[in-house]
C-alpha cells in the first residue's frame, strides 16, 4: 500500500507541475550550468528590504535570449523569499550550491523586478 501511495503522489506531482507550467505566461528563459557568485537580500533605493533575494552567477553558462525587461545576464531574483515555502526552498538550494561550488540551472518566465529577471525554477547539478 505504501508503494502505491508513493507512486500516486509522484504521478500527481508530475501532472500538477505540467499543468502549472502550461498556464503561466511569458517566454521561458534558461541559464545552463553556472555557479552562484553571490546571494544577498535586495534593498531598494530607500534601504528597505522587501523579501526579494538577489543572486548573481558566473558568466560562463549559456543563457537564452534575455527578456526585454532586463539587460543583466548574470543577475536573478528569487521572488519574495520571506513569505513562501517554494522561494525559501530556492534560497536553500542557492546557499547549498554556493557553499559546495556546485553548478545550478535556472529557468525564468520573462518576469522582472527592478530590471532583473525572477527565477522560477532552480535546480542543482552534480
Amino acid at each position: 500500500m505504501r508503494k502505491v501511495f508513493f507512486v500516486f503522489l509522484k504521478v500527481s506531482s508530475l501532472i500538477l507541475a505540467v499543468l502549472s507550467m502550461s498556464v503561466q505566461a511569458g517566454a521561458v528563459t534558461t541559464q545552463t550550468a553556472t555557479r552562484v557568485t553571490s546571494i544577498q537580500m535586495y534593498q531598494d533605493s530607500s534601504g528597505t528590504t522587501n523579501g526579494f533575494v538577489y543572486f548573481t552567477v558566473e558568466n560562463n553558462g549559456t543563457r537564452s535570449a534575455l527578456p526585454s525587461c532586463t539587460t543583466n545576464a548574470t543577475a536573478w531574483f528569487v521572488n519574495n523569499a520571506a513569505d513562501r515555502e517554494t522561494e525559501k526552498a530556492q534560497v536553500s538550494l542557492l546557499m547549498m550550491a554556493y557553499s559546495q561550488g556546485r553548478p545550478i540551472y535556472i529557468q525564468g518566465r520573462s518576469n522582472c523586478k527592478s530590471g532583473i529577471e525572477l527565477a522560477e525554477y532552480i535546480w542543482v547539478s552534480n
